[in-house]
């Protein structure tokens, strides 16, 4: 068996088999799909049950809801195929997506990433694909693992935020045989009610924190990682004002990390570090909430003073 795809279902009724028949409808043929239905209360059991009796290659376990990183290790300790694909139930695949990704699969790699930020057309490959790359984008459809890469690693079950980074971060610490490519054809469905629409809570940024600070990562780039999403909690939660300076879990594991030595004023962007130093000596975040205030409107004025320039050059072209 060449290929095995992970794909963890719940409560995805309305979209399963049009995710199931993307499957089934790709160039390439050899693989088998470990469907895992994790405690579905709609009739995503019963359609992987009438998929699994039409097609072999469908495998379905039905198990009580322990969440997408319970699930995905289900379908990591049953996969019999070289390669390990995964396939999120509600999102489809273009008819050649795992026959183009396999054809980077050579015998020097062990990781395939597609980079979901650009590949609208351009097929390219890069070789200096590091572990730093699934610190920004470790989402895991996007990716292609030999079965035998993975070895005891484990998605971190009871996460809800960035589990896909830890587990291949921690993949691509272990080996440097990763392939880079622009690929396009996975194609991802924005809904209401999905994990990644749901809000981001306090706890779970602290879980995602302290299970990345368990990898081999130099401080560094564990810093700055944890620095960046400092800088985004701050800027979401100061515009809708859903936070408490002085009673949150985020600001206090930061605040934690900096008298441990551990964390740093420098570990943000630059216009972030004078606030945040002011809030580690007096706890206020005025200075925080001011510099983004001005930065805010600053690049209101630069897209404006931008979108007004394009204008005009588009309207003396058509003059001409």
């Amino acid at each position: 068996m060449k290929l095995s795809v992970a794909i963890p279902v719940y409560n995805v009724e309305a979209w399963l088999r049009e995710c199931l028949d993307s499957l089934a409808a790709q160039t390439f043929t050899e693989w088998e799909a470990i469907c895992v239905d994790d405690g579905s209360t709609d009739g995503s059991g019963t359609i992987l049950d009438e998929y699994a009796a039409k097609d072999g290659r469908f495998r379905v376990v039905h198990q009580k809801n322990a969440g997408a990183s319970a699930a995905r290790n289900v379908a990591l300790e049953t996969a019999h195929g070289e390669w390990v694909g995964f396939l999120d139930a509600d999102d489809t695949v273009a008819p050649d997506w795992f026959e183009r990704m396999l054809s980077h699969a050579t015998e020097d790699v062990d990781i395939v990433h597609a980079n979901s930020g650009v590949a609208f057309g351009s097929r390219k490959f890069r070789d200096d694909c590091t572990y730093r790359t699934f610190l920004r984008d470790g989402w895991s459809p996007l990716n292609l693992v030999r079965r035998s890469a993975i070895g005891a690693a484990r998605y971190r079950e009871g996460m809800r935020l960035k589990e896909d980074v830890v587990f291949f971060t921690e993949l691509a610490l272990a080996t440097g045989r990763i392939a880079w490519v622009e690929e396009a054809g996975y194609n991802y469905r924005r809904r209401p009610g999905s994990a990644i629409a749901a809000p981001i809570a306090e706890a779970d940024c602290v879980r995602f924190y302290r299970e990345l600070a368990t990898l081999r990562l130099p401080r560094e780039d564990w810093a700055r990682t944890i620095g960046y999403d400092l800088v985004q909690w701050i800027k979401g939660r100061s515009r809708s004002k859903k936070y408490d300076p002085g009673n949150c879990q985020v600001l206090d594991f930061w605040r934690k990390g900096v008298r441990s030595g551990k964390l740093g004023p420098g570990d943000v962007r630059f216009w972030w570090r004078p606030g945040l130093a002011v809030w580690l000596k007096t706890g206020s975040l005025w200075l925080l909430e001011t510099t983004l205030f001005f930065r805010s409107w600053g690049e209101f004025l630069v897209m404006s003073a931008a979108s007004r320039l394009s204008a005009k050059r588009r309207k003396g072209k058509s003059d001409v």
